[in-house]
């Protein structure tokens, strides 16, 4: 049996899921913005604790989370949440750059989420249905960022 092949965007934005599931269980209380797959790959925002700020010596770490969390053959599970409740659920998990987004949304659209293992996060999708099926990733650099900046 062959292994399933996926559209380079839907691998992109699965692995950067992904980075974010490792980013928030290496960082507890990292919040995080948006993380979309981009032609020459993805990245994802991130506001850590206590003023902290990434490096690209962190890198070697959140890969080898990474790995572990495939290696828990963790899925990408798709939700459906009203406004109110997806409100209520990045409330409870404080992450305010999602309710922000959210507070932008129409009353009345249905609002999908992905979660991997503990990380939850707003998302059209689509992803890969495990993370075990990413062959392979590499973190590459860094960079600073100022949400809507």
């Amino acid at each position: 049996m062959s292994a399933p092949t996926f559209d380079l965007e839907v691998l992109r934005h699965s692995t950067a899921h992904l980075m974010a599931a490792a980013v928030c269980e290496l960082f507890p209380g990292a919040e995080y913005g948006i993380g979309p797959s981009i032609e020459d790959g993805f990245y994802y925002d991130f506001l850590l604790p206590g003023g902290e700020r990434f490096s690209d010596d962190d890198l070697p770490a959140i890969e080898a989370r990474m790995c572990e969390i495939q290696a828990r053959h963790s899925q990408y599970l798709r939700s459906e949440l009203s406004r109110g409740a997806a409100l209520e659920e990045f409330r409870h998990r404080q992450q305010r750059f999602k309710v922000e987004l959210i507070e932008r949304i129409p009353e009345g659209d249905v609002i999908s989420c992905y979660q991997t293992g503990d990380f939850f996060d707003l998302c059209r999708g689509p992803h890969v249905a495990e993370a075990g099926e990413i062959p392979a990733f590499k973190l590459l650099h860094t960079a600073g960022a100022y949400w809507h900046g």
